[in-house]
């Protein structure tokens, strides 16, 4: 019989907090593929831009770019003006990519 390895670890509360804001975070599919679309360190993308990548209504993106954002799995990488508008662009912040490690480990990538 195999000697049963004990995994548990002792998170303290800003730990825990953490990895609970990550996992409410990706808790919807879009969420995850926005943050995987950002994976490449120089990637720079806007709402407009990744709804088109994932052929998904803009408003459902921005509603789920704003949420990652406030998350602070996303960081604003700069702006610029679009007839009247301001388009905003995003890339991973350090938490966005501690959550895309923890995505590729649970989907069985490495990265």
């Amino acid at each position: 019989m195999a000697a049963e390895r004990d995994h548990r670890v002792d998170y303290d509360g800003v730990q825990a907090d953490r990895i609970a804001r990550l996992c409410a975070a990706l808790g919807h599919p879009v969420r995850i593929r926005i943050v995987a679309l950002l994976a490449s360190p120089d990637t720079r993308l806007s709402p407009t831009q990744l709804a088109d990548q994932l052929e998904a209504p803009l408003g459902n993106v921005a509603y789920h770019v704003r949420a990652l954002a406030k998350a602070r799995l996303l960081k604003q990488a700069g702006r610029r003006q679009v007839r009247g508008a301001v388009e905003h662009f995003y890339t991973l912040a350090s938490d966005g990519e501690h959550a895309l490690r923890i995505t590729d480990q649970l989907a069985g990538r490495a990265r």
